[in-house]
């Protein structure tokens, strides 16, 4: 009765919306079940709303099959998809296809073109990875942050030494498992090993000089650790990213809010790509933290002009991208949106203005200002990520195993 109630209520406040997107993610429970998320977005008194509209079982997981379940979904609980204005996943492909994907078929379904926006977390998550293996230095030390782990977690007696090490330190942080799919979440294993680099080395020094406590291959593998992190490559891509690391981080959190409007998205990420690109071109601040890795190397006796090599590699504009405004599409009432919008933003001009106040003022005169209403609305319904959807199965996973559930029961 709970359930069926939360559910009304959720659909009505979805129908007096003038627009809606959907957001679905799927994931596979305990009993190997692919569960089927659907969330709704949608714009609700100038602020953005999102819902978690239902969870089924994914039994089709090809772009048609998938995208004809969201569709049933939508029609099964009263939602007209003729107010459908976004889609969001993640960058699967049978979810971000743009021809059997999803997303492509979500479009065909409806009749119109739904579009499509992919999870800004995904995207940053998806970036961080392909810039990491871009670089042969900065892949190498990710491989070895997980080795230290896997070397240390995988036996209680190894695991004691280092934190025996640690006791007598400050500050120091528990060695941290790479996430597999998260690699914002890298960054407090970054940070971990930098705190706790000495305790770790004097450990791996004490497991390969202790041949009477133990065997041959544990002691040949804590050598070879300690011998890959006594390297400068290692240690100045350890100082670099755990900077870079934390921005990134940060950026993804902030992203994976709730109530966080596309364009607010759109300004953190260009304002952390500006920042990026101001390490990059900050000469002084890279001479100085290779002069650090290079001071810290040279205390633990590594030469670091034997030991380091820098890749550069120049990249080409992708052939796609077209900045020639004459080949450009341009909406017909682009002047009569643009002039709504000005005054819009002249009513609204305070030092500290932010979306929020626009979106709050808009929606008091939107009698006045429809067009200016309508773009605001646009904008609070287009998804930023699909956090809302992965937080349900955090939640369904906690249920389940406290029920001690082993089966999908979707209905």
């Amino acid at each position: 009765m709970l359930s069926n109630e939360a559910q009304r209520l959720i659909i009505n406040d979805v129908k007096e919306a003038p627009f809606y997107s959907v957001m679905a993610y799927t994931t596979p429970d305990i009993s190997h079940k692919d569960c089927l998320a659907i969330c709704v977005r949608y714009p609700r008194n100038g602020e953005a709303v999102e819902r978690l509209l239902e969870v089924a079982e994914g039994k089709d997981k090809t772009g048609l099959g998938t995208g004809t379940e969201i569709i049933d979904i939508l029609t099964k609980n009263s939602l007209c998809t003729n107010n459908l204005a976004f889609q969001s996943y993640d960058y699967a492909s049978n979810m971000s296809g743009s021809i059997n994907g999803a997303q492509a078929n979500v479009s065909k379904i409806v009749g119109h073109n739904v579009i499509y926006i992919p999870c800004q977390a995904h995207r940053i998550n998806t970036f961080i990875e392909h810039g990491c293996n871009s670089s042969l230095i900065i892949s190498n030390m990710i491989d070895n942050l997980e080795s230290l782990y896997v070397f240390f977690s995988a036996s209680n007696k190894r695991y004691s030494i280092l934190c025996k090490e640690m006791s007598d330190l400050d500050n120091v942080l528990q060695l941290r498992n790479l996430s597999k799919t998260r690699w914002t979440a890298r960054a407090e294993s970054i940070k971990a090993v930098w705190c706790s680099f000495e305790a770790i080395c004097d450990s791996l020094h004490y497991i390969s000089s202790h041949q009477d406590a133990y065997d041959r291959m544990t002691r040949t593998k804590a050598h070879g650790l300690n011998k890959k992190l006594h390297s400068f490559n290692f240690i100045v891509s350890l100082i670099f990213m755990k900077n870079i690391m934390y921005k990134l981080k940060a950026l993804t959190e902030t992203l994976e809010t709730k109530h966080l409007s596309l364009v607010d998205a759109a300004t953190l990420i260009g304002t952390t790509i500006k920042i990026l690109e101001e390490i990059n071109l900050d000469t002084n601040s890279i001479n100085n933290l290779i002069d650090s890795a290079i001071s810290f190397s040279t205390t633990l006796g590594i030469n670091p002009e034997n030991d380091f090599k820098i890749h550069h590699r120049h990249k080409k504009p992708p052939t796609w991208l077209d900045k020639n405004s004459k080949t450009q599409a341009k909406c017909k009432d682009a002047e009569a949106v643009q002039a709504e919008l000005e005054i819009l933003r002249s009513l609204e001009i305070k030092p500290d203005l932010t979306t929020a106040n626009i979106f709050e003022k808009c929606e008091e005169i939107k009698h006045i200002l429809p067009l200016a209403k309508t773009v605001c609305d646009l904008a609070l319904t287009a998804p930023v990520s699909v956090a809302t959807n992965e937080r349900t199965f955090s939640k369904l996973k906690l249920i389940k195993t406290h029920l001690g559930l082993q089966l999908v029961t979707p209905d």
